[in-house]
């Protein structure tokens, strides 16, 4: 996980996530839902900085939603991997960055010992 937003959701946006998204739930516990990996969502964020919150230790400043985008399928998400290198390369001036991201996620509730498929999302940075 690299952070949590709802900033950029319309009113439409947020029915159709909710909606959609109980139609992918795989199972839930306290503080997640775990959906089929079918929804990449857009995200734009200003940067990438290191952050003890998040498992992976990295997080994105100012995330926010633009859109979903039904042109793409998680299999064509990149993984966790991407943002790592981002952060590790990203330069002293900002550029526009556009990759997917899918990240597996924590444990599945059902003890299955694989991680449980995660929505993908492709990211961005304006300029």
């Amino acid at each position: 996980m690299l952070g949590k937003t709802f900033k950029g959701l319309t009113d439409e946006m947020l029915a159709w996530q909710t909606r959609r998204f109980l139609e992918i739930e795989l199972a839930r516990d306290n503080y997640t839902v775990y959906l089929r990996p079918e929804v990449v969502a857009e995200v734009a964020f200003n940067d990438i900085q290191a952050s003890p919150q998040y498992p992976g230790g990295l997080a994105l400043r100012f995330a926010r939603v633009k859109r979903y985008r039904d042109d793409k399928t998680a299999a064509e998400a990149d993984t966790f991997a991407t943002i790592q290198t981002i952060y590790q390369q990203r330069p002293a001036s900002g550029r526009l960055l556009s990759h997917a991201l899918r990240r597996p996620g924590p444990a599945h509730p059902s003890g299955a010992e694989s991680d449980p498929p995660r929505p993908a999302c492709t990211v961005s940075r304006p300029a």
